[in-house]
């Protein structure tokens, strides 16, 4: 059955949440040292108000995924590409470690979706976007609320 000798890793719902500690309370970044400009602090209360359009968004269309890392690379990234209107946030767990998402755009179709990919690869040099189905980051926004309870 498993002849590429990968055997799956079977777990609780229990052992994950106890790798995940979310809490509502902002998430702020460390105080600048003298000389360095504060970043805005991203917090929760962002992720969740990003997540709430995300679901809201029509399962059938697509759109690009630009990244998943910690909170603050992501906000570093999206703010060195000058696509902080667009990006759309949500959070994620891959190998039980929460990750933040950027979703960007809303497509009808996929060969819309394909047809920005080209224009934002040629705009952000090394970037290399995922089209997804907003179905799919539905299932991951939700299976990530129940287990982050």
């Amino acid at each position: 059955l498993f002849r590429s000798g990968i055997k799956p890793w079977v777990r609780t719902f229990s052992a994950v949440q106890a790798k995940i500690r979310v809490t509502d309370a902002p998430v702020t970044a460390p105080t600048p040292g003298p000389g360095v400009a504060a970043e805005v602090p991203a917090d929760r209360a962002r992720l969740r108000a990003d997540e709430d359009r995300l679901l809201a968004r029509n399962p059938q269309h697509y759109t690009l995924q630009l990244m998943a890392m910690d909170l603050d690379a992501v906000t570093k990234r999206v703010n060195k590409w000058g696509v902080e209107s667009q990006a759309v946030y949500f959070r994620t767990l891959k190998q039980d470690k929460e990750l933040v998402a950027v979703s960007y755009g809303d497509y009808s179709t996929r060969d819309a979706a394909i047809q920005d990919s080209k224009q934002l690869i040629r705009k952000i040099k090394g970037i290399t976007p995922w089209i997804r189905q907003f179905g799919s980051i539905h299932d991951s926004i939700t299976e990530f609320r129940a287990i982050a309870r």
